[in-house]
């Protein structure tokens, strides 16, 4: 999630300090910046924070530096879709929570699901060959026994009349007739396995086309990938939307980040990762502007061996 434009005030540099609120700021004050994030809005559009008119600038002590800025959310995320399309349906508001996996909006699956309906008779039609194949393998296998047998028996009467001195040349031609029905046997079932594994395979690309194409209606759409609330919700049913297109702008609210735009660089150098800080909201006003949820604060951290310039 892109973040708001900050006015510029007086030369001070833009500095971000990550606070861990949960060790340094009370439990009043996380539940503060919870509610500056929802705001009260609803609706399409974005839920902001601006600072109130008026808010007098904090006032640093010796041994104290002060910070003025904004509190955003460490983790956002902006979700769009993979291809463009008609939004059938909006499941979310403006500042709603999610949780991951929830589909936030959906896109018209008309088309994809017709070709999947296409793809899935496809995919019975193959199976049914397959089906085929095989009973045509199993009669192939069956004739080749059938004709293996046959050879057996010639071969037992053509040694039969050898022993008996009798004439050879009927149990001869016997014998290879039955050599002759055996090769042809073989070769039937050759051609009906190779029919079984050509059925199978056509079987296997239909069930990819299916899977193809599901995977393209997943993309009709926009699922949460994590828990949190929507800070921006630049879309609205019947829109007809692009491939690529951001429809949601998530924001996970258990990890903030304060983002200073008014500091007394003077002292920063006395401060270290770890020393005691707190913070205050500045405003509880909530605005319709910019394109990130944020909440304007003040922050006050100690220096353990005196702040330059206090």
């Amino acid at each position: 999630m892109s973040n708001a434009p900050v006015p510029d005030r007086g030369s001070s540099r833009r500095l971000v300090i990550i606070l861990a609120l949960a060790a340094v700021v009370t439990v009043a004050v996380v539940a503060a910046m919870l509610g500056a994030f929802s705001g009260g809005a609803s609706g399409s559009g974005t839920a902001t924070m601006s600072p109130g008119g008026g808010t007098p600038p904090p006032v640093a002590i010796a041994g104290e530096v002060v910070a003025d800025g904004v509190a955003v959310p460490v983790r956002t995320a902006e979700l769009a879709v993979e291809a463009g399309g008609i939004v059938t349906d909006v499941a979310v508001g403006l500042g709603d929570s999610v949780d991951a996996g929830d589909v936030l909006v959906a896109l018209d699956t008309a088309a994809v699901d017709a070709e999947i309906a296409g793809a899935r008779a496809a995919v019975d039609a193959a199976k049914a060959r397959s089906a085929q194949a095989a009973a045509g393998k199993k009669q192939a296998d069956e004739q080749v026994a059938v004709a293996e047998a046959n050879l057996d028996g010639a071969q037992a009467a053509l040694e039969t009349a050898r022993d008996n001195n009798r004439r050879e040349d009927e149990a001869t031609a016997a014998r290879n007739a039955a050599r002759a029905q055996v090769r042809v046997a073989k070769a039937a079932a050759t051609g009906a396995a190779e029919g079984v594994a050509a059925a199978e395979a056509d079987v296997r690309r239909a069930e990819a086309a299916v899977a193809s194409l599901e995977l393209a209606r997943d993309d009709l759409g926009v699922r949460a990938p994590f828990a949190g609330r929507v800070a921006s919700l630049p879309v609205r049913e019947g829109a007809l939307v692009s491939p690529g297109q951001v429809l949601v702008r998530l924001a996970d609210e258990t990890a903030w980040e304060f983002v200073a735009t008014e500091l007394d660089e003077s002292g920063i150098a006395g401060v270290t990762v770890g020393a005691p800080a707190t913070a205050s909201a500045r405003t509880a006003r909530a605005a319709r502007a910019g394109s990130s949820t944020r909440s304007w604060w003040s922050l006050k951290a100690r220096c353990p061996t005196g702040c330059a310039g206090t």
